[in-house]
This record gives C-alpha cells, sequence and structure tokens, in this order.
C-alpha cells in the first residue's frame, strides 16, 4: 500500500494518503477470509443486483431493492471494525469537495466499494460533492453506487484472483480492461506485473486535470 501511494504520488505530482490493510503475515488469514466471504460476497450480491436492474430495465427498482435487501449480507464491520473502510469513509466525508481520485488495489478496490455503498447512506453525504471524483482500480474489478459516475477497472488476463474476485456481472462492464498477459502482482520487477506506472497516467490524461475547484477560478 505505502509502494502504490508513492507510485501514485509520482504520478500525479501531489500528495497521497495510503491506507494499509491488514499487518501483513499476523492477520494474513483472517484478511483473505473477509475479504471473501464478508466485502467479495458484498461485491458479488451488489453486481448480481445492478446486473438484475440492466436486464428488466427502469420499471424494476422497487423489486430489486427487495431482493437486495433480502439476500445482502450486512457486515457490522464496515463502520465499526474495519479499520481501512473506515478512515476512507471519514476522508470521503471531510474532503469530499477536495478530493479528485482514489486508487485501490485487490481486496483494496473492495474497500472503495464498500465505503462508497456506506457513504451515500450518510445524512452528511452531498452527491455534488463527489461528480469530479475519479476512482481507479486495479486487480479487482467492483460496483459502485450511481452517484458516483467516474469509475476505471483494470484486472490482467493472467491475474487468477482478480478474476476471481471480480463478480461475473461485471466481467464485462465497460469500466472494466482486461489488459493481456499481466497478472496480479504491481512490482515492477516482475515482467507481468499490472504496470500502474502506465495505466495510470493514460487514465489521467483522458480525464480532468486533479485540480482542486478553488484554486481553478
Amino acid at each position: 500500500a505505502s509502494a502504490l501511494a508513492r507510485q501514485v504520488a509520482n504520478i500525479i505530482g501531489r500528495p497521497v494518503v495510503g491506507i494499509i490493510a491488514g499487518y501483513g503475515a499476523a492477520d494474513m488469514m483472517s484478511e483473505a477470509l473477509g475479504g471473501w466471504f464478508d466485502f467479495g460476497l458484498q461485491n458479488r450480491t451488489r453486481a448480481a443486483v445492478a446486473g438484475l436492474r440492466k436486464t428488466l430495465g427502469s420499471a424494476a427498482p422497487a423489486k430489486t431493492d427487495r431482493l437486495k435487501k433480502k439476500f445482502e449480507v450486512l457486515s457490522d464491520a464496515l463502520l465499526v471494525d474495519d479499520p481501512e473502510s473506515n478512515t476512507l469513509i471519514n476522508i470521503m466525508l471531510r474532503q469530499g469537495y477536495k478530493l479528485r481520485l482514489v486508487v485501490g488495489h485487490s481486496k483494496g478496490a473492495m474497500n472503495i466499494s464498500n465505503a462508497c455503498h456506506a457513504l451515500v447512506r450518510e445524512p452528511e453525504f452531498d452527491e455534488n460533492a463527489y461528480k469530479d471524483l475519479l476512482i481507479v482500480t486495479f486487480g479487482c474489478g467492483i460496483t459502485l453506487p450511481s452517484q458516483f459516475t467516474r469509475l476505471e477497472q483494470f484486472i490482467g488476463t493472467l491475474d487468477a484472483l482478480g478474476n476471481t474476485n471480480t463478480p461475473s456481472a461485471v466481467h464485462d462492464d465497460e469500466t472494466v480492461h482486461w489488459i493481456s498477459g499481466k497478472a496480479h502482482n504491481l512490482c515492477s520487477m516482475n515482467p507481468m506485473h499490472m504496470p500502474v506506472e502506465e495505466l495510470l497516467p493514460q487514465v489521467l490524461r483522458l480525464n480532468r486535470p486533479l485540480k482542486d475547484k478553488r484554486s481553478s477560478h
């Protein structure tokens, strides 16, 4: 996480906050199980509901909302015991109008999804604060609430973990880009690493500059 934050900072030339998930080997098993059975299950459920909405059309929201409530696994850990999601939610609430870019890799992408879905339920949520926010994920495809409209996702064709963690309903989403011959790792010494150093600048060139609204007047 620290290396990715440093890499993003080098690319955009601005300060970056890195949120570290877990404590390495000490909680590797709990982090993995939590990612798959908790965040991963929510991610897959949201993707399935979004796909059903798209299939049934705009007349179906009431039915699909009931379906989502029936099958979605609600996690008390999201706002209480999960530090990385809780940290991101608080940053987004406090810095909404200043934020221009959020980047996540693997489980970090799931944390972004969970934070955004929790954020829209907060009384302080202001949709206008996030209309210029660009969210970029690597190694895992996610779904976001409709209030977040700028999303770009990259998964390697050789990334077994990213492929497994990405809901089937998201695989063909227009926001998901499959990168040929690339795997899950971000280390540039690995020839099959996911090339953040190449992909993120390309995304930024196609999007608006990362400027604070107050400094653009």
